[in-house]
C-alpha cells in the first residue's frame, strides 16, 4: 500500500510538468541487468515519441512491473496524473542465449490492454540489444499504429502502399520510402542494428479506405516492392537544382540520401516567368542521365535528344531539375523485314530486344530473331547519330541458313502521338552473307515498346 501511494504521489507531483505529455513509461530488465534500466527507458522513449499523438512524460517510478497488481497501481497513478496511456517495456532472458522484448500499452481510462507486441533477440548482450532496438522498436511501433506502410506495387512513375483513409493518409502528403541497409556488426559478430537506405520520395495522389496511390517524385529506379513508407516533412526537397555544368556533364544537388541511383533521368527546366512565390512558368530544355551518386550530389551527362546542341547551350547553373520516367531505356521490338529490295522481294517477321549501354549514353545493343522463314538470329550494336534520340546507325552480326553474315543499317523513328510509350521505326540496311537469297538492300518496319511501360 505504501508503494502504491508512493507511485501516486510521485506522478501527481510531476503532473504539473507533463501538461503536453500523455504517456507514463515503465521499463524493466532481469535482476542481472537492472542497471541498464535507464538506457532501456531512453531507447523506448525515443521510439514512442516518434509516434503521432504520444509523448512520454517525465514522471518515473522505481517500482517494477512484475505483477498485475503493480501494473494496475501504475494505471491508477497515471490516471491521477492526467495521463492517458501506460506503456510497459520489459526485456527479459528467454531460453538459452536469447532475450525477448515485450511492449504493452494500457488505456488509463479503463485499464484495458490496448496493444502488446514482442521482439525476440538471439543474444543476451543488453548493449547489443539496445543498439538493435534503436532501429527495430520505432519500426515495430509505427507498423502497429499504422504509421508505417509497405509498398505493394511499383510502376514506372507511381506506387501503391497499404495505408489509406483509416490510417489518416491524405492526398498531397509526402511520404519517404526506405528499406533496411547495411547491418552493423562488432568484432564479435553481434548485430548493432541497420542503416536506413532511403529509396525515394512520393506524393499521394489518391486514397481509398485501406490503400493509397502515390506519384514517385524521387527514386524511380531505386524504389521496390516491400519497401517501407512513412509520412515525411512537407517541406522536404523533391526538386533540385543544377549545381555546376562542364561541357556535357551536369551536377545536381540531389543524391543517394534522396533515393537517386545511377541510371536515373532528370528533366531540366528553365523558369520563364514568375507566377507567385516559388511558382513560375517553365520550359524543359533537356534531360540528363545520372552516372555517379554521392550522399547529397549526383553527376550525369546530357541525355540523347533531337535538340542536343540546344540543350547543351541552354542548361545553366541554378536551373531546376525533376526526376522523370524514361520509358525507352530498354525496349521490346517486333517488326517486318523486306529483303532483296533490288532483286526478288522476300519478307520475314522478327522479335527483338534493345538494351541501353550503362557506360555510353549514345550506345545500345540489340538482339533479333525471325519467327518466319527465312530464319535468322542477330546481335548488333547501335549508336545515336550526333546524340540524336530519333536517328541511329549500327552493325549486326547475323546467323542464317547460309551461315554467318553482317548487316550495316541506319534507322529513324517516325513521330506519332504514341511516342512516349511506343515508337515506330523505319530502317534501311545492306546484308552481306547469312541469307544468300536476301543479300543486298533491305527495309525493316518495327514498333518498339519500352519495357518499363509493359511491367
Amino acid at each position: 500500500m505504501i508503494r502504491k501511494l508512493s507511485v501516486c504521489a510521485l506522478l501527481w507531483a510531476a503532473s504539473s510538468l507533463c501538461l503536453a505529455q500523455n504517456l507514463l513509461l515503465v521499463t524493466d530488465l532481469d535482476d542481472d541487468n537492472l542497471a541498464s534500466r535507464p538506457d532501456l527507458r531512453l531507447v523506448a522513449s525515443e521510439a514512442i515519441n516518434q509516434l503521432r499523438g504520444y509523448e512520454v512524460a517525465t514522471a518515473k517510478t522505481s517500482e517494477r512491473p512484475d505483477s498485475q497488481a503493480k501494473i494496475t497501481a501504475m494505471v491508477d497513478a497515471a490516471k491521477r496524473a492526467n495521463l492517458t496511456t501506460l506503456a510497459v517495456v520489459t526485456l527479459y532472458p528467454h531460453g538459452w542465449g536469447s532475450s525477448t522484448l515485450t511492449v504493452s500499452f494500457y488505456g488509463v481510462s479503463n485499464g484495458e490492454l490496448q496493444m502488446q507486441r514482442s521482439l525476440d533477440f538471439s543474444t543476451r548482450d543488453v548493449q547489443a540489444i539496445l543498439a538493435q532496438l534503436e532501429y527495430e522498436m520505432p519500426l515495430m511501433l509505427k507498423r502497429e499504429f499504422r504509421e508505417l506502410g509497405t509498398v505493394v506495387r511499383v510502376t514506372s512513375d507511381r506506387l501503391y502502399f497499404d495505408l489509406g483513409e483509416s490510417a489518416g493518409v491524405k492526398v498531397g502528403q509526402l511520404y519517404r520510402v526506405f528499406r533496411r541497409g547495411e547491418q552493423i556488426r562488432d568484432s564479435r559478430g553481434e548485430s548493432y542494428g541497420y542503416v536506413d537506405n532511403q529509396s525515394g520520395i512520393v506524393e499521394v495522389t489518391s486514397v481509398s479506405g485501406v490503400y493509397s496511390v502515390a506519384e514517385i517524385k524521387l527514386g524511380r529506379l531505386s524504389i521496390r516492392s516491400n519497401d517501407w513508407v512513412e509520412l515525411t516533412d512537407p517541406e522536404i526537397r523533391v526538386e533540385g537544382q543544377v549545381l555546376s555544368k562542364l561541357d556535357n556533364e551536369v551536377a545536381i544537388n540531389l543524391g543517394r540520401l534522396s533515393g537517386i541511383t545511377p541510371g536515373s533521368y532528370f528533366a531540366i527546366y528553365k523558369d520563364i516567368k514568375p507566377i507567385d512565390g516559388d511558382q513560375s512558368f517553365r520550359e524543359m530544355v533537356g534531360q540528363i542521365r545520372i552516372n555517379e551518386v554521392n550522399d547529397n550530389v549526383a553527376r550525369g551527362e546530357i541525355a540523347r535528344s533531337d535538340h542536343y546542341d540546344l540543350a547543351k547551350a541552354l542548361i545553366e547553373e541554378g536551373d531546376r531539375v525533376e526526376e522523370v520516367a524514361y520509358r525507352h531505356r530498354n525496349q521490346l521490338e517486333v517488326g517486318q523485314n523486306l529483303f532483296g529490295i533490288l532483286n526478288e522481294l522476300d519478307q520475314s517477321y522478327f522479335v527483338g530486344l534493345r538494351l541501353d549501354s550503362g557506360s555510353d549514353i549514345d550506345l545500345g545493343y540489340r538482339l533479333r530473331a525471325s519467327v518466319l522463314a527465312p530464319y535468322y538470329g542477330s546481335v548488333g550494336i547501335v549508336s545515336a547519330l550526333n546524340h540524336s534520340e530519333s536517328f541511329r546507325y549500327g552493325l549486326d552480326g547475323l546467323y542464317g541458313p547460309d551461315g554467318l553474315g553482317t548487316q550495316l543499317f541506319v534507322e529513324a523513328d517516325i513521330p506519332t502521338p504514341l511516342s512516349d510509350r511506343a515508337r515506330f521505326s523505319l530502317e534501311g540496311g545492306y546484308l552481306l552473307g547469312g541469307i544468300e537469297d536476301a543479300e543486298g538492300l533491305n527495309i525493316s518496319l518495327s514498333v518498339k515498346l519500352g519495357l518499363v511501360s509493359l511491367f
